[in-house]
């Protein structure tokens, strides 16, 4: 074994449109909220949808 302190290991999971990060240190994981690609563009359609209609 070493005696220098580990690193924490990060990454990211993602299925193409939704991804979420997690940290892996001391055998134990954590992770992030999820994110989405397609919340953004959709709210953003939503919002100009409202916009055109008003």
């Amino acid at each position: 074994m070493s005696a220098a302190p580990q690193q924490p290991s990060f990454g990211m999971v993602t299925n193409g449109s939704d991804f979420i990060f997690y940290k892996l240190e001391n055998k134990i994981y954590d992770f992030s909220e999820p994110f989405s690609l397609l919340a953004r563009s959709l709210e953003r359609l939503d919002q100009e949808w409202k916009r055109k209609t008003e």
